[in-house]
């Protein structure tokens, strides 16, 4: 059994070194064949192409496909895992008290491990920031935001109880809901004992059905799968984000390695007494999965650092600098004075947004910024709606609706921020049409 595990961490650790390597070799060759030649169009069909894009209807994306298996395969027994795992653990703890010994233990392991880790990672992240070691400076770049809108953090002790149980099992993000759900059930079996005959045996059962399911996953596919999906990661990005992503990667294995070897053993020994090097090798395997992942959801800004400054002078971080991202199903162009004259300075923005409105990609933009494309000759003879202090700049190029909110094939214009909201609704119309509905009742409007 020790071999097998040896056997298996070594697999997974070649793949990730292969997944690096070759994905390396594909940002080189994608350099030198260039991103829009023919060549390369056909290997990134073949391989790296998120098929569930529009107009990516052609492509196969074979690494693509093997990623997402393995990840929704991953996601598939997160809620069973967690349900079963604890009511069966529920069920065997007899004494009240154990348990309310346990529970604090846990919330406090859990607490104090997140408090460590966060210090951690401060110190390291000011200290390479300092040194200067991950400084990005590309011209006329493009950011990548993840946008989050922000809600009581008390919301997530509301949260814990679903008011539906069958909602809490289909949502992999109610993490907290099921294990409310798990304690509940487990003391409630305990508390019945013989009453309860058969439902132990069955969540046992299944229990060992998920841990086989994953078992075999991570053993036969995990090594396979960290190779694609490392490999289409890089081959995701420019020559010029290797040395930042290397870095990265680097000082982030460096400080997982760290705290996991000292940090997370000094707290199992310090909590529990116990030998730390038994729960360090089992969680080391675990740690090897933490970079097969990449994000996708991307929100444009236009200046050269990643920190960027609204109109009213809000402050958002970047995550990354865009380069050559092709892969999105529509670029958002935000108003705003800052904006439109950040937007007019970027030329490599503007040859995007005209790969977007030739390759029958989404743009939409609001308040000044139709007048940048106008200005720029990218829409000539196209209906916008446009802030009212262009539209007469603006009609030199374009025709000019008086409606808030104007469709012109794969270009949507609106007039100012005072329709932002009908703005959003018709975007998620248009990208996502059976999430309509929900939306609008999220907000109280249906």
């Amino acid at each position: 059994m020790g071999k097998s595990k040896n056997t298996l961490a070594i697999r997974m650790t070649i793949a990730l070194v292969a997944g690096i390597v070759a994905g390396f070799l594909c940002i080189l060759l994608r350099e030198n064949v260039g991103a829009q030649s023919e060549t390369w169009k056909m290997i990134n069909n073949l391989l790296f192409q998120d098929i569930s894009q529009k107009g990516a209807e052609k492509a196969i994306g074979i690494f693509y496909i093997v990623g997402q298996l393995f990840i929704n395969s991953l996601q598939l027994i997160i809620i069973p895992m967690v349900f079963t795992s604890i009511t069966l653990a529920m069920c065997h703890i007899s004494d009240s008290r154990k348990l309310g010994r346990i529970s604090y233990k846990t919330l406090g392991f859990f607490f104090v491990s997140s408090v460590v880790a966060l210090i951690l990672a401060g110190i390291v992240g000011m200290t390479v920031k300092a040194s200067g070691a991950f400084n990005i400076d590309i011209k006329s770049s493009v950011n990548i935001v993840s946008g989050k809108s922000g809600s009581n953090p008390l919301m997530v002790l509301v949260g814990i109880v679903p008011n539906n149980i069958f909602a809490a099992f289909s949502n992999n993000g109610g993490v907290l809901a099921t294990v409310f759900l798990a304690v509940s059930t487990g003391l409630c079996i305990n508390h019945l004992n013989e009453k309860i005959k058969n439902l132990k045996s069955i969540l046992q059962e299944i229990n060992d059905i998920v841990v086989t399911f994953l078992t075999f996953v991570i053993n036969k596919f995990g090594p396979i799968a960290i190779f694609v999906l490392l490999t289409r990661t890089f081959a995701s990005y420019g020559i010029e984000h290797l040395k930042p992503a290397l870095v990265y990667m680097g000082i982030t294995t460096i400080t997982l390695l760290v705290f996991l070897v000292f940090g997370y053993s000094f707290l199992i020994l310090a909590s529990t007494r116990l030998d730390p090097l038994p729960f360090v090798k089992k969680a080391a395997k675990v740690a090897l999965f933490g970079f097969s992942t990449s994000s996708s959801a991307a929100t444009l800004s236009l200046n050269k650092t990643l920190e960027v400054n609204s109109a009213q002078n809000v402050m958002v971080k970047a995550d990354d600098f865009l380069g050559d991202y092709k892969d999105a199903d529509g670029i958002f162009l935000a108003g705003g004075y800052s904006n439109y004259k950040n937007l007019f300075r970027s030329d490599e923005a503007f040859r995007m947004i005209d790969f977007y409105l030739k390759n029958n990609k989404f743009i939409f933009a609001i308040s000044g910024a139709p007048y940048s494309l106008a200005k720029h000759n990218l829409i000539n003879n196209r209906t916008i709606s446009v802030h009212k202090t262009y539209e007469e700049k603006a009609r030199e190029f374009c025709n000019i609706s008086s409606l808030p909110i104007t469709f012109d094939k794969n270009l949507i214009t609106c007039k100012s921020t005072g329709f932002v909201q009908d703005l959003a609704f018709e975007i998620v119309k248009i990208l996502a049409p059976n999430k309509l509905e929900k939306v609008k009742k999220g907000l109280g409007i249906l």
